[in-house]
């Protein structure tokens, strides 16, 4: 009588939190059994060849041991080798955030979500994050990093800025060069120190040129003169400082409190002004200031005209009786 065999072998595998030196008993009702095993392969072919199959399957720990044993009860195939290993997703840079090398969920279908660290002279904008398949790939990036001011990117990582260049701002932007009368000395530099005489106002951007205050208005002259007005203008300075927000100031000594002046006596963007409520046949000066955004750093450039004011004209009436 032919003696028969099994198809199959079982696997199975057995969770402990404490590894001993030797297995534990076999009671067949302490394991849990991960599946039968077939030779998917070669059961039915009558030649001599060798067929070798690999079969893969998980198992989901949730203790810090394991043992796994095989049952054979006859089965008519042979174990060549047996690997037993865990998948991981392995460390990565990604958005300058650093993910080391992490462990996929309990099931293949198991997605786990790990917080990046973001890489050295980066700082975080948003919480960087990636998900963890159960093969062993990243995917879904969320947040990220950024290089920080004086430094720029460079790959996946933050280079400082050199002398002479500058980044102002946390981002991806390059380092810049220094504007026009400015200069960085040091290596990470978040802005260009203006050159001696040269200025940058509070508001204006650093990559902006250092400038300078203007200098003096030109050709101020006395347009209407009469008891009470005067009217003067002038011409806008020869040199701006290299700036485009040059306004006039007017200073005027003695004038009365009552004194008005169109369109104003300070901020003044026109090269007129109408000065009213002076006292007749009184000498006044009068002096022009020109200023930018820089011109509180140095003294205030002026021009300065005299002008006297005219009488007032009475009007006598007679009547006769």
């Amino acid at each position: 009588m032919a003696l028969s065999c099994k198809e199959t072998f079982s696997l199975l595998y057995y969770e402990h939190d404490g590894l001993n030196k030797e297995p534990p008993p076999w009671e067949p009702e302490s394991y849990k059994l991960i599946d039968r095993i077939a030779a998917d392969e070669g059961r039915f072919t009558s030649n001599s060849e060798v067929i070798i199959n690999t079969e893969i399957r998980s198992v989901p720990v949730t203790k810090k041991g394991v043992y796994f044993a095989f049952r054979d009860q006859g089965a008519c195939l042979s174990i060549i080798a047996i690997k037993i290993f865990y998948i991981t997703c392995p460390n990565i840079t990604t958005n300058f955030a650093f993910y080391p090398e992490s462990p996929t969920g309990r099931e293949l279908t198991t997605i786990v979500e790990t917080d990046g660290v973001c890489v050295a002279n980066s700082q975080q904008v948003e919480i960087p994050r990636l998900l963890c398949k159960g093969d062993g790939n990243w995917t879904l990036p969320s947040g990220g990093c950024k290089c920080m001011p004086g430094y720029e990117p460079k790959g996946q990582s933050c280079q400082v800025c050199s002398p002479g260049k500058f980044k102002p701002n946390v981002g991806d932007e390059l380092c810049q060069s220094c504007p026009t009368h400015s200069k960085s000395s040091y290596h990470g530099s978040t802005e260009c120190r203006c050159d001696a005489g040269y200025y940058r106002a509070p508001k204006d951007p650093k990559w902006m040129p250092c400038t300078q205050p203007p200098s003096a208005p030109q050709n101020l002259s006395i347009n209407f003169l009469d008891q009470s007005t005067v009217i003067l203008t002038w011409n806008e300075p020869k040199f701006l400082g290299g700036r485009n927000d040059t306004v006039y100031r007017i200073d005027c000594d003695y004038c009365p409190s009552s004194t008005n002046y169109v369109p104003s006596q300070e901020n003044i963007n026109d090269t007129k002004v109408i000065i009213s409520g002076l006292n007749p046949m009184t000498s006044y000066r009068f002096q022009v200031f020109a200023e930018n955004g820089v011109s509180g750093y140095d003294s205030s450039q002026f021009v300065e005209i005299m002008a006297t004011t005219e009488a007032s004209v009475a009007i006598k009436f007679r009547s006769k009786p």
